[in-house]
């Protein structure tokens, strides 16, 4: 039976949704840190959860698309 890579590998994102958060880098300073304001929760979506594997920035191109 085949199963979608997603399903495979992250089979709980179906159920509870996944989520996508923000880094902060500096690379002059070698840190890294989470923006505490941005956090957006795929679980809480109006249909249903659902996985956040495939991102598609507007007006983009090929280096902004995320894949999975």
């Amino acid at each position: 039976m085949y199963l979608p890579r997603g399903e495979q590998f992250y089979p709980e994102e179906g159920e509870r949704g996944s989520v996508m958060l923000k880094a902060d880098v500096d690379p002059r300073r070698g840190t890294m840190t989470l923006d505490q304001e941005f956090l957006v929760d795929f679980g809480e979506m109006p249909a249903g959860p659902a996985r956040a594997h495939e991102i598609r920035w507007p007006d983009g191109d090929c280096t902004s698309d995320v894949w999975q």
